[in-house]
């Protein structure tokens, strides 16, 4: 319970009413407590997400980077597989290969072997391999896929048009 209590004393007492007379609230010594703080967070650097690998894949990425923040100071981390796919809403760990090769195969994370039992570790990269020429920024992703963009929203129109006219057609049979 946060409330306000004198110095050396166990009693608490109500939290500080701003409109009160209280003189003891501007005495010589004062007691600081931290509040509310945010919830942690973490970044993804957007190679991985532009980079096209599927979407469980850029999931299973910034999963792995809570477990490196969690693990403060260190670059890797060994969560366990099922805890993994629990996160990801799969039933079973074994369940994660095509999307952990997929970000081994691009250079995003390392994976080893360890102990007994058998363990995993993961290195988790920030920044892309040297050979990794993907697009980096959402300005080249949107150069890189210039046509492909220009092709679907001209498709979308299409759809759409072919939408409305059967909707007059139909409206108009009525």
């Amino acid at each position: 319970m946060a409330g306000n209590s004198k110095p050396g004393s166990s009693k608490l007492s109500a939290p500080w009413d701003p409109d009160a007379e209280d003189e003891e609230l501007f005495g010589d010594e004062s007691i600081v407590e931290a509040g509310r703080r945010a919830a942690p967070f973490t970044y993804v650097h957007d190679w991985v997400p532009l980079s096209g690998v599927d979407p469980e894949a850029k999931c299973l990425y910034n999963i792995l980077r809570m477990y490196v923040f969690d693990k403060t100071g260190t670059r890797t981390c060994g969560p366990r597989q099922d805890d993994l796919a629990l996160m990801m809403n799969l039933s079973r760990g074994d369940k994660l290969s095509k999307w952990f090769k997929q970000l081994v195969k691009l250079g995003a994370i390392e994976v080893t072997a360890w102990g007994l039992p058998r363990r995993n570790k993961y290195r988790v990269h920030e920044t892309p391999p040297p050979d990794y020429t993907g697009p980096l920024t959402i300005k080249e992703w949107k150069r890189v896929h210039h046509d492909q963009r220009v092709n679907r929203r001209e498709a979308a129109q299409k759809s759409n048009k072919a939408k409305k006219e059967g909707m007059r057609t139909r409206a108009a049979n009525r």
